[in-house]
């Protein structure tokens, strides 16, 4: 919490910024939201640790960063705290919806292909069949369906020249370093730094991209190099416009809570504490999953919140068998058909939250970050033996006011009556 302290001797609020504040403004530290819940009839920020006395019923907040962007209000009656994975969900009074991801280039034509910028899991959540508008790119305005999707990655570094500052990296790897096109080589090579790519060819089985930027002569194909943020090339069925721009929107697929048609399979456990289990869902969606790709079991009577990884999804009878692989610290009871699994998992990274911290006046001279006046002009140790001087005189003062800034349920000694006064509000 920010505190505006207003000094014993009477002069100017001074602003301390302990834990909860981020040590500049009235703005509390950024917290990294860990997951939504899209479950039935819920929409809900799932944050670390137990923040319910923040978070109540009418609670305004921003979400910073990320496809979630924006002003959101705490619904119902507040926020709750699960003990078992020691989060808080956060139920809003608006639905949580994606905002649109940037587009930052287009192939047009038949199975045309557009990039979009922002998902580090866009291959996952633009999924074969999903649908999507496409807004802001002039002729390539229009909606569309996902034939499949690749988000770019890590890739190896094979070589290095600096005279003719060139990178080559393992692999095909052309169709993302577009001209122009930002990428970082990571921190284990002396060449660590961002990079702008002028052209990429394809040579042998590699692709050399020469940059704007200098090489150092240091640098060495240790780490690795990616773009930031990602891109994802998705190729669409039909046709892209050919006078589509490489730029404007492209609207998220939302993500769906898929119930249970009858309970899982459970199979064996593949590895210590790692197991594989097949879910069998209502209806055909096996061409929607996508192998490697994350989904989460919500609300079911052994697992909930749990994360999994898709190994493969076929259709049973005109349900779904989806097998899935996932790490658990025991051995899993035979879990029901209760509860969802949900996928696409929404955008990554998902933001921060964010709140005002309001201020609060104190007679005590608190320490701490964010006090260039009160640091300039007092000691710490001074402070702190003039507060032990304030609390064993009970705040005295001399004529019959309470003290500065007083807080209610603080005592005071009224030395002019003389009597203790409680300061009631």
């Amino acid at each position: 919490m920010t505190y505006n302290i207003t000094l014993y001797d009477g002069s100017p609020l001074t602003t301390v910024e302990p834990l909860e504040s981020n040590g500049v403004d009235n703005q509390s530290v950024p917290r990294a939201i860990l997951d939504i819940d899209f479950g039935p009839g819920i929409n809900a920020f799932v944050v670390a640790d137990d923040v319910t006395a923040r978070f109540v019923a009418g609670f305004s907040f921003e979400v910073l960063t990320g496809p979630y962007s924006g002003s959101y209000v705490v619904d119902g009656a507040g926020s709750t705290y699960d003990a078992g994975s020691q989060t808080t969900s956060i139920p809003v009074t608006t639905s949580i919806v994606a905002q649109p991801l940037t587009i930052v280039g287009v192939s047009p034509g038949v199975g045309g292909v557009w990039k979009i910028e922002g998902a580090v899991n866009g291959d996952c959540v633009y999924y074969p069949g999903a649908a999507f508008t496409v807004a802001g790119s002039g002729a390539g305005d229009g909606a569309y369906f996902v034939a499949s999707s690749e988000v770019s990655g890590a890739y190896s570094i094979s070589a290095v020249d600096s005279g003719t500052s060139k990178w080559t990296l393992a692999g095909d790897v052309t169709s993302f370093f577009d001209g122009g096109t930002q990428f970082s080589i990571s921190s284990n090579n002396p060449g660590f730094g961002t990079y702008t790519t002028v052209s990429a060819t394809l040579v042998g089985f590699d692709t050399e991209i020469i940059v704007v930027e200098a090489i150092p002569v240091t640098a060495n194909t240790l780490g690795v190099a990616s773009i930031v943020p990602a891109i994802t090339r998705v190729t669409v069925t039909g046709s892209i416009a050919l006078g589509a721009a490489g730029s404007g929107t492209a609207t998220v697929p939302v993500s769906v809570a898929y119930p249970f048609s009858s309970p899982p399979t459970m199979l064996t456990n593949t590895a210590p504490n790692t197991y594989t289990i097949i879910w069998h869902l209502t209806g055909n969606h096996a061409s929607k999953f996508v192998a490697g790709c994350p989904v989460i079991i919500k609300d079911n009577s052994e697992f909930d919140n749990l994360s999994s990884t898709v190994l493969t999804a076929v259709d049973n009878g005109g349900n779904t068998d989806v097998t899935v692989q996932f790490k658990y610290p025991t051995t899993p009871s035979a879990p029901d058909a209760t509860g969802t699994l949900t996928f696409p998992l929404p955008p990554l990274p998902y933001g921060f939250i964010q709140y005002e911290v309001l201020p609060v006046d104190s007679s005590l001279m608190l320490l701490g970050r964010g006090s260039p006046a009160f640091n300039n002009t007092i000691t710490w140790g001074q402070a702190l033996l003039e507060n032990d001087i304030h609390i064993m005189e009970n705040f005295r003062t001399d004529d019959g006011s309470p003290p500065v800034a007083p807080l209610a349920g603080q005592f005071w000694y009224d030395q002019l009556t003389p009597a203790m006064q409680l300061f009631a509000s």
